[in-house]
């Protein structure tokens, strides 16, 4: 049988701590009437590797981000490294922007069949949220690389376990802002989710 292979241009480690370092940020898909947008939530959080980085090493917990015991505690970018933060998140923006330019034309305004949200009074069809891992490539420009989309992030659990919970909820309760799921929200009390891109969409008949 044939056998498919994928080659990936590997991207040069930036360390922090010594650590190689992986990002996940958040990003919200909103299918409002015919006009789908993006928006991006300003937490990025920093999950470094197990081990300390050694190009040479035969450990596969320097190398790999889920290998290995004892992973320090994942953290905010912008708590322990402003700068980076400053850089990283317009970058991210950026992607999301180009994510939904990707994606705009596979959705339509009619209701999807797997919709995981109705709203009638606020028009709400559809919403899904994005987990983006991501990494920074070393150099001044500080570079960030999308390594892939998770279309169901882990909240909590599973790799994503040791997050502190406060930065969970954080973005719960603003995917409730965002979506105008919470009734007694003052309009003055805004999600931090930025919207980034916005996109018509084709209309169908349901």
């Amino acid at each position: 049988p044939e056998v498919g292979f994928v080659i990936q241009r590997e991207v040069p480690p930036r360390l922090l701590d010594n650590r190689r370092f992986v990002l996940r940020a958040h990003a919200m898909l909103v299918l409002r009437r015919d006009a789908l947008t993006i928006s991006a939530h300003p937490d990025v959080i920093c999950l470094p590797y197990a081990v300390e980085h050694d190009a040479n090493s035969e450990d596969k917990a320097a190398h790999v981000s889920q290998i290995g015991k004892g992973h320090p505690t994942p953290y905010l970018l912008e708590k322990r490294q402003l700068e980076l933060y400053a850089s990283v998140l317009p970058q991210i923006r950026t992607i999301c922007g180009n994510l939904l330019s990707a994606v705009a034309g596979l959705v339509t305004a009619c209701r999807p069949t797997d919709a995981v949200a109705t709203s009638p009074p606020t028009g709400q069809l559809l919403y899904s949220l994005l987990g983006l891992d991501l990494a920074v490539e070393p150099g001044a420009t500080a570079r960030t690389v999308l390594l892939e989309v998770n279309t169901y992030p882990a909240i909590a659990n599973g790799t994503m376990s040791t997050v502190p919970r406060a930065i969970y909820t954080r973005l719960v309760e603003d995917m409730l802002r965002e979506l105008k799921l919470v009734s007694d929200v003052a309009e003055t009390e805004l999600s931090g989710f930025t919207a980034v891109q916005r996109v018509q969409v084709q209309q169908h008949a349901c």
